[in-house]
């Protein structure tokens, strides 16, 4: 099962350095079991792109900080190529994955879902992970989306043919756990992912924020306008999980954020 969307947008590729890109002779990232990264090779395995320290991070912090992921309703803005998605779904999560250019993305997922991959987990990726291309900012999660649809269930085509409010609110309203990596380095992104987060948070209060980035001026900015935000007249309450100052994470934050009413 795949499909595509037509919206647009999002945070752009920039200044965040790489921690290596899929070629057949680089590095290795995680499995589905064990330790956090173990031993198998992304290019030898069929997965492309670039791949980000924070994300790394946030796999390791994750698995650190959620005690069960079994049915968890997970949301990821600014996805990139898509292996914390697929690692989140690994671990039992129903993953929404998100970005503005999904092609890496979905070539990643459906390498994830070939048949010999979901013989060697047992999972069923093909039900607990979806890729969306979206726009952040409020006019682009309220307004009427048309889709280009692929290989569509047809309980899915159902509902997405004509008009798709009704099944995106539904996605934002049962979201538990929003994470988001390296997506605030770009200044101009800033405004259109707060008024997302407050959309968000808007239809699930209860929800949690999972955010790492690498300490830049406009990265600690974004916490300073978070500050300044309200949600309904209730403020977010940001907690640090860690600081990383390791020589390959370098100054990495992750940090935990919830609506204060919900503490």
């Amino acid at each position: 099962m795949r499909w595509r969307c037509t919206m647009t947008g999002g945070h752009n590729d920039g200044y965040p350095q790489p921690f290596f890109e899929a070629t057949v002779a680089q590095t290795k990232l995680a499995s589905g079991t064990g330790a956090v990264y173990t031993d198998f090779s992304l290019a030898a395995n069929g997965y492309r792109g670039i791949f980000w320290n924070a994300s790394m991070a946030m796999d390791a912090a994750l698995e650190g900080h959620i005690a069960s992921w079994s049915g968890l309703r997970v949301l990821e803005l600014g996805a990139g190529t898509g292996l914390l998605a697929i690692r989140m779904a690994q671990r039992g999560a129903y993953v929404l994955a998100t970005d503005q250019n999904v092609d890496e993305l979905l070539a990643n997922v459906e390498t994830a879902r070939a048949p010999a991959r979901v013989k060697d987990t047992g999972l069923e990726l093909d039900v607990r992970l979806a890729v969306e291309r979206v726009e952040w900012g409020l006019d682009a999660f309220q307004r009427r989306w048309r889709r280009s649809l692929q290989n569509q269930s047809p309980t899915r085509a159902e509902l997405c043919a004509e008009d798709d409010t009704e099944w995106w609110d539904q996605q934002l309203r049962s979201t538990q756990v929003i994470v988001t990596v390296e997506t605030v380095y770009d200044e101009a992104s800033h405004d259109a992912l707060l008024d997302t987060l407050v959309l968000i948070f808007q239809k699930s209060p209860s929800a949690v924020l999972y955010m790492s980035f690498l300490d830049r001026p406009f990265s600690m900015m974004f916490l300073v306008k978070l500050n300044d935000t309200r949600v309904d007249d209730s403020k977010f309450m940001v907690q640090p999980l860690s600081v990383m100052k390791q020589t390959s994470f370098e100054s990495l934050h992750i940090y935990r954020i919830t609506l204060a009413q919900r503490q």
